[in-house]
């Protein structure tokens, strides 16, 4: 959590380790706590250790083009 009070503002990250987990469900608890509002949220999908590799090797090529 980074918070920014003279603003008004803080930035939460949730993560989770299960594909059947919902964050969005570890949110709302925690807004209701603060009395926050959410103005943005991002969803980052999980990739498996392959698809990161394979992900590095293409940006490696794309650099050395």
């Amino acid at each position: 959590m980074s918070t920014w009070p003279e603003h008004r503002l803080a930035h939460i990250d949730v993560f989770t380790c299960r594909a059947d987990t919902d964050p969005r469900q570890a949110i709302e608890p925690i807004l209701s706590v603060l009395g926050g509002q959410v103005t943005r949220s991002q969803a980052v999908p999980q990739l498996s250790p392959n698809a990161l590799l394979e992900a590095d090797n293409t940006n490696l090529d794309k650099q050395l083009a």
